[in-house]
This record gives C-alpha cells, sequence and structure tokens, in this order.
C-alpha cells in the first residue's frame, strides 16, 4: 500500500504529470515538473498561518525539479561561465553523483540559478517559500504530503523512536514515493534553500552579491522539508527554519523553479 492513500487514484494522477527535461551535457539530465496552479475556486490554506507570512498558490502553472539538485548536476552547472561569484567544484561531505549537492550557501545556490538561466534562456531560479510548500503538499492536507505519520520506507531522516537511524544523505529518487504532483524527497535528506516571500527575484537576479554585504539587498535564507540528521518534526511541510545565507551544512541543498 502506497503511503498517500488510494494507489489507483495516485498512479492515475502521477500519469498526468506533464514532464520537461534539460539537457546539461554529458548525459546529465534536469527533470522538471509541471505544477499546476490552484484553481480559482479553492484556497490554498498551509499548516501554519503566522502574521506577516503571506502565503499563496502560484497565480501560474510553473515547474519544479523532480528531485534536489544532485551533485553530477552541479558539476555540470558550476562548469558554466561565471555570473556573479565562484561556485566549487565539489562541495559535498558525502560524495556520490546521484546524491544531493550539499555544503552550498544561499548564494552559491543564486549562483547556479543564474548560470542555469544564462545557459539555457530560461528562467531557473529558487522556489519562494509558498511555492515550495504548495509543491510539497501537492493538495494534501496532512502534516507529510503522504499523511500525518512517517517512517523510514518513506524519508530519509534522523528519529531513533521511530527506528530510522540515518547517518548520511541518500540518492534523490531512492525511496519510491513521489508526491502526487510527481515530486520526490521534498521530505527529508536535505534541506532545501527557499526565498521568503518577500524578496524580489528579480533585483536578486540583476544585484551583483560579490559586493560587501552592506552595499546589496539582504537576503534571509529559509529552508524547508528537514534533512537526513532531522528529527520527524523537522521534516513536516510546515517547518521552517531561517538561515544566514552565507551558510554551507552536510544537510542543505536545493532544487529549482521555472517560470515564463
Amino acid at each position: 500500500m502506497l503511503p498517500f492513500g488510494s494507489k489507483i487514484e495516485s498512479l492515475c494522477r502521477l500519469q498526468q504529470a506533464q514532464l520537461f527535461t534539460e539537457e546539461l551535457g554529458g548525459g546529465i539530465e534536469l527533470e522538471m515538473v509541471v505544477i499546476p496552479a490552484q484553481e480559482k475556486s479553492k484556497t490554498y490554506i498551509p499548516e501554519r498561518s503566522m502574521p506577516g507570512r503571506d502565503f499563496h498558490s502560484p497565480e501560474s502553472k510553473i515547474l519544479v525539479g523532480k528531485y534536489p539538485i544532485t551533485q553530477a548536476q552541479w558539476k555540470a552547472v558550476s562548469c558554466l561561465p561565471k555570473f556573479d561569484r565562484v561556485l566549487p567544484k565539489s562541495p559535498s561531505k558525502f560524495k556520490g553523483k546521484d546524491l544531493p549537492v550539499e555544503n552550498i550557501s544561499l548564494y552559491d545556490a543564486i549562483e547556479f540559478c543564474k548560470r542555469l538561466s544564462t545557459e539555457f534562456k530560461r528562467n531557473y531560479r529558487l522556489p519562494t517559500e509558498s511555492e515550495w510548500e504548495y509543491a510539497c503538499q501537492a493538495g494534501a492536507t496532512t502534516k507529510f504530503n503522504f499523511g500525518d505519520t512517517i517512517s523510514p520506507e518513506y524519508a530519509n531522516f534522523l528519529d531513533g523512536k521511530l527506528g530510522s537511524k540515518s547517518k548520511s544523505t541518500t540518492p534523490v529518487g531512492h525511496f519510491p514515493y513521489p508526491n502526487l504532483f510527481g515530486l520526490y524527497d521534498m521530505h527529508g535528506n536535505v534541506y532545501e534553500w527557499c526565498l521568503e516571500q518577500s524578496v524580489d527575484w528579480l533585483k536578486i537576479h540583476e544585484a551583483d552579491i560579490t559586493l560587501p554585504a552592506e552595499d546589496r539587498q539582504r537576503l534571509i535564507g529559509v529552508i524547508r522539508g528537514g534533512s537526513w540528521r532531522d528529527l520527524s518534526v523537522g521534516c513536516n511541510s510546515s517547518h521552517f527554519r531561517r538561515r544566514e545565507p552565507e551558510e554551507k551544512s552536510d544537510f542543505i541543498g536545493f532544487r529549482v523553479v521555472c517560470s515564463a
């Protein structure tokens, strides 16, 4: 039995998922999934409502990475011409081409998106918090996109009480349970960098982030989704942590969004 309810219904919905593949070179692909906008007749209400945090679903379709960015994808894009800053070629603590890239800062993730956008003439960027949460939930109203409980069968996290004794990241797609939009690893494995809802991506894209901090727009990084070293509570869809944009940790990665 799949963790997200009716097996037949889930498979039918996944078969309707629209995929787009970007060829990064050297046989490396970036798979993107079309995420539908919320129907106007419905209202998206996240589990968590906080003053000053205005969450809403995308007003139009966006494409979201099927998986977190892998080390193979990172290596391919880090070899593209520099935009603002030098990117480390092999930053991750845990090595493996299909493992999620980690040990990168928010600024590194933004540079990755800029290089990707420039090379392929598309608008690649980091998701906002509401985009990430909407994509993660995929219409579910439970704590996780597969229900209100989590187990080591469904995600990579660290919680001895639930029998999970994770010591490292796992290859993306290792757990064969995508959500109903067709996205994998939205819970656990690595936290994913997001931008606060109020951040203007166009200003970031145009900004020179090599400038001293006092001379550029101040960014606040937000990480979502939990990680291999987090308790189950840190992996639920509404959990978030603010982080300094320079921080690099072996439990923080990211996935990309593409919009028109």
